[in-house]
């Protein structure tokens, strides 16, 4: 899986998932801060991560400047998956 195609994953699941596909969702917008996330909301993301994609995330992990955009979300995976298997591809 490309980078590309990594954050298209979790851009979509977020649309899908806390928007209802009803909006859509900027790249950089401040999750938390627009009320798209809640703690529930990152809960599900960490669930996600961890069950679609193959990134574990640890408890002290969970940290809101993580899950604070698709693109934060996208460069934490991307870090991790990358120390798992050496590279995206």
């Amino acid at each position: 899986m490309t980078r590309e195609e990594l954050k298209g994953r979790i851009h979509h699941y977020i649309v899908e998932n806390f928007l209802f596909g009803a909006d859509e969702v900027d790249d950089d917008a401040p999750l938390i801060d627009e009320g798209i996330l809640d703690s529930t909301g990152v809960l599900e993301m960490v669930v996600f991560l961890d069950e679609e994609l193959g990134v574990s995330v640890s408890d002290e992990e969970v940290l809101p400047e993580r899950f604070e955009s698709v693109n934060a979300l996208t460069a934490f995976a991307a870090e991790r998956l990358e120390r798992t298997l050496g590279s995206l591809a």
